[in-house]
């Protein structure tokens, strides 16, 4: 018999039921409308499929917080959810950079809402140019009586790939390979924590197989970084558990690195930076 679209198989209704009750965060304030149609969709499953289904649901969480750091509020979320429902221009009063400078006023086309790793932002159209904004260093957000100029058929995940990858991407940045002894016992711990800065875009996100540690003990591996000041930045707190083995322009600027901040936390006097080294601020 021909198959309807409405007859699901098995592995689709897992899929369906488990993928739609935890993989989207409740920031949004539609937690129990999801819950509510999530029971909808596996009353709708086939008898056959639904034991399945339910445990399927029961057996897949989505975490969408990184690593060590929880995500930061943001308290101007259901205005800006407004203005993209509504489709509406918004007023924003954003901090740029680390967030910590002063507002400034910003009249946003808005697009969509996109989550990654814990953080909202609001991708949109600012003075004719495609930007996104996170919505944690949001001041102040003000929905206004004008429809929202946006093209009515944008195509919201192109835009917001195009917008990644100029973040990622960021010209005159050079990328740079470098080699590191790593004590076993932390490795999984130094693969982790790194993982966001240590491969080059559009490159696998994991090795295709990490090499086993030596008679010492030690893993020698490459890992790939946008700048040398990334690869310290993220090695550094490691301390003796690894080794830059090369570039030796990498290996030089840690040392540096670390004997500033061994003399800033020594004495309390600060001799001048050698060359390349990162002086604290």
């Amino acid at each position: 018999p021909t198959r309807r679209s409405s007859d699901l198989t098995a592995a689709e209704s897992r899929a369906l039921v488990a993928m739609s009750g935890r993989a989207v965060p409740d920031d949004l304030g539609m937690g129990s409308a999801l819950a509510s149609a999530v029971h909808k969709l596996v009353a709708a499953v086939p008898a056959s499929h639904r034991p399945a289904a339910e445990a399927a649901r029961a057996r897949v969480l989505v975490d969408h917080a990184g690593w060590y750091r929880r995500p930061p509020s943001a308290p101007a979320l259901d205005v800006v959810q407004q203005a993209v429902w509504e489709q509406r221009r918004v007023r924003l009063r954003y901090r740029s950079g680390s967030g910590a400078g002063p507002a400034r006023s910003v009249l946003v086309d808005p697009y969509g809402l996109v989550a990654k790793t814990g953080l909202w932002y609001l991708v949109g159209r600012h003075r004719g140019q495609e930007r996104m904004w996170r919505v944690d260093r949001v001041a102040h957000a003000t929905v206004l009586d004008q429809p929202s100029r946006a093209p009515a058929d944008v195509d919201l995940a192109a835009v917001w790939e195009r917008l990644r990858r100029q973040l990622e991407e960021p010209a005159g940045i050079v990328p740079v390979a470098v080699t590191v002894r790593v004590r076993d016992e932390v490795l999984d711990m130094v693969l982790r924590v790194t993982a966001a800065r240590r491969f080059l875009p559009g490159e696998d996100s994991e090795p295709e197989r990490v090499p086993s540690p030596d008679a010492l003990g030690w893993v020698t591996l490459t890992m790939r970084f946008r700048a040398e000041r990334a690869a310290v930045a993220a090695l550094m707190p490691f301390g003796g558990d690894i080794e830059i083995v090369a570039p030796e322009s990498a290996r030089k600027l840690l040392r540096d690195t670390a004997a500033t901040a061994v003399a800033r936390h020594t004495d309390g006097k600060l001799s001048q930076p050698q060359d390349g080294a990162a002086a604290p601020r």
